[in-house]
């Protein structure tokens, strides 16, 4: 279980809400604060205003994609935007290519994917993560 001081935050952002919230009570269970987007264009404002530690980021959502929105973050800020997982059925070597490209963290396919194993995976990334958090840009 994550026993953080502060509890580490994730922003998911998938359309599927069921899908969505069967992952977030998973995490939510193993200690992680969840804020759950529906689209693209809600997740980038959700990131911008959270910070979120971590990001869950499907590739198809609806308004804007997720390498749309992982493209926005990284060019937001002194640093790449939050570390990102993509969630996503989509495993195509476009897809993977593109995240490499963004620097995505990890690559993981929903349909093979369980509520514990993204866990574990989370807790994994936790573990050898970097100390220095993300900032979105300042208005001046």
């Amino acid at each position: 279980m994550h026993e953080p001081t502060e509890p580490f935050s994730i922003l998911m952002v998938e359309d599927d809400r069921a899908t969505a919230d069967m992952y977030a009570i998973a995490l939510r269970r193993d200690g992680y604060a969840v804020q759950i987007a529906t689209d693209g264009w809600g997740g980038l404002r959700e990131a911008l205003q959270r910070l979120p530690d971590l990001l869950l980021l499907d590739v198809h959502l609806p308004g804007l994609d997720g390498h749309s929105v992982l493209t926005l973050l990284r060019q937001c800020g002194d640093t790449a935007g939050p570390p990102t997982i993509m969630l996503s059925n989509d495993a195509s070597p476009a897809v993977l290519r593109r995240n490499r490209e963004l620097g995505v963290v990890a690559h993981l396919v929903k349909y093979e994917t369980t509520p514990g194993e993204l866990c574990a995976a989370v807790r994994r990334w936790c573990q050898r993560r970097p100390a220095v958090r993300w900032a979105a840009p300042v208005n001046e």
